[in-house]
């Protein structure tokens, strides 16, 4: 990747952006051994099991009952009007449910609108500050929409087929992106994958190749999985 004056921006170990070189995980990949000559393994990180997925995260977030008088500007033609609460969408139980457990009582400013947006087949762009709930205001309707149209669980192929795919920039944020999908996926066959720089790209690869309903990426490791 080319920035100004010819620089390069991000890793110069795996290319992607959010961590230098020095923090990067990916030469574990390729074989070789470390500063202390002892063989490298490769980065394989944790994923949260499902009793602890609810235990971390975005919940009620900041305390929005202060804030139910600010102004919120929405511009388009004939945009879907606001919900109040969460049970006013129809959502599928199994959500709902997860919404519960998400410790989710009211929908954020965000989510108000987003929402129904959404789940409208509108395009939707959405600015509002760190923890105001943006990642459930475009998860819920995108599960929702599955679960509504009958996709089920994914069958195990040479290629992956997801039928939704959320990029972001960080591998940070793309963790925390599946987790939340995850949270409000439980209970169905729906599968959620994550990808991204400077992890083993072969265990990233297996579970691509066991099914993937939802997969979250970042751009640099999808690309190189679409041109493999």
């Amino acid at each position: 990747m080319g920035g100004l004056g010819g620089q390069r921006e991000g890793c110069f170990s795996c290319g992607e952006p959010g961590h230098f070189a020095r923090e990067c995980r990916a030469g574990q990949e390729r074989p070789g051994r470390g500063e202390d000559g002892s063989a490298r393994e490769p980065y394989i990180p944790d994923e949260s099991l499902e009793e602890n997925l609810y235990d971390h995260g975005q919940g009620s977030g900041i305390n929005f009952t202060a804030y139910k008088e600010l102004e919120v500007k929405v511009t388009g033609l004939d945009s879907p009007g606001m919900i109040a609460s969460f049970g006013m969408m129809g959502l599928d139980e199994r959500i709902m449910s997860n919404i519960y457990k998400s410790k989710y009582r009211e929908p954020t400013p965000v989510q108000k609108y987003a929402i129904p947006m959404i789940l409208g087949g509108r395009d939707v762009m959405g600015c509002a500050q760190t923890g105001s709930g943006k990642t459930a205001a475009f998860l819920i309707p995108i599960v929702q929409r599955l679960l509504q149209t009958g996709v089920g669980g994914p069958a195990r192929r040479r290629a992956a087929e997801p039928e939704v795919v959320i990029v972001c920039p960080t591998r940070e944020l793309a963790i925390q992106i599946k987790d939340e999908a995850r949270k409000f996926c439980n209970g169905s066959e729906l599968r959620c994958v994550v990808a991204y720089g400077g992890a083993d790209s072969r265990q990233q690869i297996q579970k691509l190749e066991e099914g993937c309903n939802i997969l979250v990426a970042t751009p640099g490791r999808l690309h190189d999985f679409v041109d493999r």
